[in-house]
C-alpha cells in the first residue's frame, strides 16, 4: 500500500516554550508540596526528600534549557520561513525582506542566538535593542545562565550561607528568586538556591518578552502564538 508524503512545516519554538512551561509547572508543584522527612517514606509509597530534591533540580534545568532553546529556535524559523511565502513569521515580511534573509542565512547560521537578532534588525534596518535596558539584559542573563549549565564547570566550592557569588550568579541572586524547599541552608547561591520554580518562570518570561518585543519590531506574528495561552499558564 502505498501512501502520499507530504510537506509539513512545523514551528518548533512552540515546542520548546511548551517543554519550558511544563517543566516549570511540574518544579512549582513539588514546592508547593515537598515530601516530609522521614525514616519510613519508602515504605508509605511517598518519594524520598532526595529524589524529590532530584527531580526538582531536573525539572528546573530543563526548563531553563528549553528557554534557551526557544531563544535558538525563534530566530532560526524567522529566516527559513523567510524562503517561503506562503508560510507565517518570515514569509510574511515583504519581498525585499525576505530576499535579505535568504541571502544572509548562511552567515547567520554561524552566529550566536543574540548575535543573530541583532544582525537581523541591522540588516533590515529596524532599531536595534538597548544593550543596557530590558529585555535585553535579562535575556543576556538568560542565555549566560544556560550556558553555565550546559558547560558546567566543576569546582571546590565552601557550602557555607555567605559565600559571595561572582559575575552572573550575582545578577541572579539580585533578582530575588524565593529559595526552594530542598536547598539545604548552607548550600550556596548557585546551582542549588538558584534553580527553581521562580528561576524557570523569570527565564522563560525573559525569552519570550525579548522574543515578542523583536517580532513586533519586524511587523510578524510568532510561530508559538497560537499556544501563548498554555505556555504562558505557568507564569501565573
Amino acid at each position: 500500500m502505498s501512501g502520499v508524503s507530504a510537506r509539513i512545516w512545523h514551528w518548533y519554538s512552540g515546542d520548546q516554550a511548551m517543554s519550558a512551561s511544563t517543566f516549570a509547572w511540574m518544579a512549582k508543584d513539588l514546592e508547593a508540596a515537598p515530601p516530609p522527612p522521614s525514616v519510613d517514606e519508602a515504605q508509605r509509597g511517598l518519594i524520598s526528600t532526595e529524589v524529590a530534591y532530584r527531580r526538582h533540580t531536573s525539572f528546573s534545568v530543563a526548563s531553563v534549557m528549553a528557554s534557551g532553546a526557544l531563544l535558538e529556535a525563534s530566530i532560526n524559523e524567522l529566516v527559513a520561513s523567510a524562503a517561503h511565502s506562503n508560510l507565517a513569521v518570515g514569509g510574511d515580511r515583504d519581498d525585499a525582506s525576505r530576499r535579505k534573509l535568504c541571502r544572509a542565512a548562511e552567515a547567520l547560521d554561524r552566529m550566536g542566538s543574540l548575535e543573530k537578532y541583532e544582525h537581523v534588525l541591522v540588516l533590515l534596518d529596524l532599531e536595534s535593542f538597548d544593550r543596557g535596558r530590558q529585555p535585553f539584559q535579562d535575556v543576556a542573563l538568560v542565555r549566560r545562565l544556560r550556558n553555565a549549565l550546559v558547560h558546567f564547570a566543576p569546582r571546590w566550592r565552601e557550602a557555607l550561607a555567605g559565600e559571595e557569588s561572582q559575575g552572573f550568579e550575582l545578577a541572579l541572586e539580585r533578582k530575588g528568586f524565593r529559595v526552594p524547599p530542598f536547598a539545604g541552608e548552607g548550600n550556596p547561591f548557585f546551582p542549588t538556591k538558584c534553580l527553581g520554580y521562580d528561576c524557570a518562570a523569570w527565564a522563560l518570561r525573559s525569552v519570550l518578552d525579548y522574543v515578542d518585543a523583536f517580532h513586533r519590531r519586524l511587523g510578524v506574528t510568532p510561530g508559538y502564538e497560537a499556544i501563548r495561552s498554555e505556555i504562558e499558564s505557568a507564569l501565573t
